[in-house]
């Protein structure tokens, strides 16, 4: 299967989930939902999180030690 026309397709939120991107075709939306909901479970207010999805926990690791 050739998957090479899939390479003109940018699916990587480079960035802040929660501004616009210069790309048609991403997942922000999907990405701030998530957070949303993390939110509400733990009962923090709309303007006093910020956060992104990784995609693995290499990732969410450091990046944790990024901020830490």
């Amino acid at each position: 299967m050739d998957l090479s026309p899939l390479l003109s397709f940018l699916m990587n939120n480079v960035g802040d989930p929660f501004k616009e991107s210069n790309f048609g075709l991403h997942s922000k939306k999907i990405e701030v939902a998530v957070l949303d909901w993390f939110a509400q479970l733990w009962e923090i207010e709309k303007d006093e999180y910020w956060g992104y999805v990784t995609n693995g926990g290499t990732e969410g690791n450091l990046h944790g030690m990024l901020i830490g």
